[in-house]
């Protein structure tokens, strides 16, 4: 699954929030030139850029197919309004 943006998971609660690519760490956080771990973070977070994307993806996989499973089982939808619900999620 190819992601627009670097999704970045944390376990702890499911939390999921995106960065662009294009985002410098001077947009991200103005402060960066103080930050006393910024090479140690930057280097932790090259080397589990692919782990972090694997785990988003599942984390994404699994959350959509919840709501998939929720609209198509919900009693008293019918069957016009579960496919508007599918295709909404696409955002188109």
């Amino acid at each position: 699954m190819a992601l627009p943006a670097y999704a970045f998971a944390l376990f702890s609660g499911l939390i999921i929030s995106t960065v662009s690519p294009a985002t410098t760490q001077t947009q991200a956080d103005p402060d960066a030139g103080a930050d006393p771990h910024r090479s140690e973070r930057r280097w932790f977070l090259e080397r589990t850029r692919d782990l972090r994307a694997q785990l988003s993806s599942r984390a994404v996989v699994k959350t959509m197919h919840a709501v998939l499973e929720a609209i198509w089982t919900t009693v008293g939808i019918d069957f016009a309004e579960r496919k508007r619900r599918t295709f909404a999620l696409s955002g188109r």
